[in-house]
């Protein structure tokens, strides 16, 4: 098990301190403290939350473009084409 600070893992994927320390207290993310340092494990943050990129945050990772899902017939951050 590898653990993180919170600031590494917010760095990382699109969660919060607050966020993680939620999902502590609940039993559902294992947490360590140092003295005053709270490390998380990273491996269980990344199978609850997702990645961030450059260009937006991966929700389903077959999409060419990460940050964009779908929702009906459409494409999420993407126009309708003229054939809708």
């Amino acid at each position: 098990m590898t653990f993180r600070t919170a600031e590494e893992l917010e760095q990382r994927y699109a969660v919060s301190r607050a966020r993680l320390l939620q999902y502590a207290a609940r039993g559902n993310l294992a947490m360590r403290r140092h003295g005053a340092v709270v490390l998380f494990d990273e491996a269980a943050v990344g199978r609850l939350f997702p990645e961030r990129h450059p260009y937006g945050i991966s929700m389903s990772a077959p999409h060419a473009r990460p940050g964009f899902g779908t929702l009906g017939a459409h494409r999420l951050g993407e126009p309708p084409s003229a054939a809708d």
